[in-house]
């Protein structure tokens, strides 16, 4: 909760000063943008109610390329590549480790809408598909699984531009549709479809954007 009304803070600060310019951001049609996520995340933690360890391990980073194909609405491309491990010590000694590689593609289409000179809030339609293999190493059995899924649906988030041709961007949460289908290496099959609402702080996506 305290980093959501951060958030909202961060943004109500930036929206106010941007507002006391009377010109507005404007990306031309015609212009190319090259743009990279990356995210990082590790945890380490201890449970005293039954004696257990847990660390995790994970990165993913994903470089898109796009094109202006209107003033403020941008057609593009990306691809993405994730990695996740954790490590769990029970109290006998017991060790599970899960490996995880993700692969996704996702055309998208982006539109801009100006606040200021500097920022806009920018709404993210796409199509993503992803493909997922895990490995679980436990003690005793060694098993995994392969995933795949298709979500469809839009992104909301703001750009604000550093320098002419370069911004820091962030999309935060995500709606849409969500299938997905896996197996598992003992037959076990399972599938899911549903819409996803998810706007909590734990799905924002921060990147840099260069427009030329």
């Amino acid at each position: 909760m305290k980093k959501l009304l951060l958030l909202a803070f961060v943004l109500t600060s930036i929206i106010t000063h941007a507002q006391e310019n009377s010109e507005k951001l404007t990306i031309d049609k015609g212009t190319w943008n090259v743009s990279g996520d990356l995210s990082l995340h590790f945890s380490n933690t201890e449970s005293n109610n039954n004696n257990v360890e847990q660390d995790e391990f994970g990165f993913s980073f994903a470089p898109k390329i796009g094109y202006a194909i209107n003033d403020n609405l941008i057609l593009g491309l990306g691809i993405g590549y994730g990695y996740y491990k954790q490590d769990t010590t029970s109290n006998t000694n017991q060790q599970t480790t899960v490996n995880t590689n993700s692969y996704h593609v996702f055309p998208y289409v982006r539109k801009f809408f100006p606040v200021g000179e500097k920022m806009a809030f920018l709404v993210q339609g796409e199509a993503r598909f992803s493909k997922q293999k895990s490995d679980y190493d436990e003690t005793f059995i060694n098993t995994s699984s392969d995933n795949e899924s298709v979500f469809a649906g839009i992104r909301p988030g703001f750009t604000y531009f550093i320098s002419d041709k370069i911004a820091l961007e962030t999309t935060i949460g995500a709606l849409g549709y969500n299938y997905s289908e896996g197996e598992q290496s003992d037959g076990y099959y399972s599938k899911r479809n549903g819409f996803r609402f998810d706007f909590n702080t734990s799905n924002i996506i921060f990147g840099v954007s260069i427009y030329l």
